[in-house]
């Protein structure tokens, strides 16, 4: 049976996610649950839960996520129904546009579901700490910048993000030009630190400023080839890969301009 996830039932699934995810599930539950933008579900088998799953919902673009299935029930095809309960939800939401992170256990049945591949992710995390860089372009996040990086952050992911931008801004950096015009962002606090630039040297300054902290993970679509030149030093190691799925319409985005993704529950 597959039914609303409610705050009591957050202890029986905090633990459900592999320890490789290197994620606090509780957390992000407690952070998002009774939002306007999420819904989250559990499956239920034999009165207990084995299963879970949620969605997001911003406009014309819905991002599923943390759809994990207990490794003793996996091959029951739980995970396929509830992908499709949260597919169907956001569906009556509204959403033309489906997407979704996907671990190679998960691949194949999304693809049966009818999702295609849009691009893979490398990811990567330090060895060594990189110096925190001084520059001039570089500012702390401020009132005054949030319009302009909500609309480069729209612009390179084709959807509107703003509501959740909003609840990460405070702590973040950009990179302005001399004419104040934004060039970059760092969200560190938006899933595992998103940055988004749209020159080469604005997201590779974001990138030394992410990784001048210890135990920072980055994520990096294909299509961005600086980015990824980045990280092919001896600072930093390859950890594994993801892959981005869409169902639905088809949607332009700037892969190029994403320096880190946020994390696989929005993109």
């Amino acid at each position: 049976m597959i039914r609303e996830l409610k705050y009591e039932d957050i202890d029986s699934v905090k633990d459900f996610p592999p320890i490789d995810w290197n994620f606090d599930y509780k957390s992000f539950l407690i952070d998002h649950l009774g939002q306007n933008y999420f819904f989250a579900i559990v499956f239920e088998h034999n009165n207990a839960i084995i299963g879970t799953g949620n969605c997001f919902y911003l406009g014309k673009v819905g991002w599923l996520a943390n759809i994990i299935v207990l490794d003793q029930y996996r091959g029951n095809g739980f995970g396929t129904k509830i992908t499709k309960s949260l597919s169907d939800y956001l569906v009556s939401k509204g959403c033309a546009i489906q997407s979704l992170i996907a671990t190679k256990l998960g691949k194949n049945v999304y693809k049966r579901m009818g999702f295609r591949e849009v691009c893979s992710y490398s990811y990567f995390k330090n060895i060594d700490v990189q110096e925190m860089p001084l520059d001039l372009r570089l500012k702390r996040t401020h009132d005054i910048f949030f319009d302009k990086v909500c609309l480069l952050d729209k612009e390179t992911n084709n959807e509107d993000r703003s509501t959740l931008l909003k609840r990460y801004y405070n702590d973040g950096w950009v990179v302005c030009d001399t004419r104040d015009k934004l060039e970059g962002f760092y969200l560190p606090n938006f899933g595992h630190g998103l940055i988004i630039a749209s020159t080469n040297e604005a997201g590779e300054l974001l990138l030394q400023v992410k990784h001048s902290a210890k135990n920072q993970r980055t994520a990096v679509p294909e299509q961005n080839l600086h980015g990824l030149e980045f990280f092919n030093n001896s600072s930093f190691v390859k950890t594994g890969e993801c892959t981005k799925m869409v169902l639905g319409n088809d949607f332009s985005w700037k892969p190029q301009n994403v320096y880190s993704y946020g994390s696989g529950c929005f993109g």
